[in-house]
């Protein structure tokens, strides 16, 4: 999370504790993360410092945020912008205006492959990294 933090206060983002939801637990049901989200937000939005941005990641965290957003009658982008995580391959219906940061899973799953033939092959395994876009989203 340092990693993280460095990069967005270099690139002039103030992060507060505060404003950093995480699970307790480890893996979480959808219908959890749902209520984990909806419960995160609302903490967030109920402090008296607000963040002006919201990014939610992983994208199973969509649907618990934006209720939490429409039952707190968040102005978005007014009041919060955001910028969700989603795959490429899934579709979301997102009622409100901001950004999704998208990543293929199926360019995932192609360079997993392609690590295992490596190695089966005995060819040296070349470092991979996950990309991202970033689309505006009205």
């Amino acid at each position: 999370m340092t990693k993280v933090r460095d990069k967005f206060t270099k690139n002039g983002f103030q992060i507060s504790d505060k404003w950093i939801e995480s699970p307790d637990k480890g893996f979480l049901s959808i219908s959890e993360l749902s209520h984990f989200a909806f419960d995160g937000l609302k903490r967030i939005w109920s402090q008296e410092e607000k963040p002006d941005g919201l990014l939610i990641y992983p994208e199973d965290l969509i649907n618990g945020a934006l209720l939490a957003i429409m039952d707190e009658q968040i102005k978005v982008p007014e009041e919060l912008s955001l910028v969700m995580h989603h795959n490429q391959e899934n579709n979301i219906l997102c009622p409100v205006p901001g950004y999704f940061l998208e990543s293929s899973i199926k360019k995932m799953a192609h360079g997993l492959i392609k690590i295992v033939v490596d190695q089966f092959n005995g060819n040296e395994i070349a470092p991979a990294k996950q990309s991202y876009i970033l689309k505006e989203h009205q």
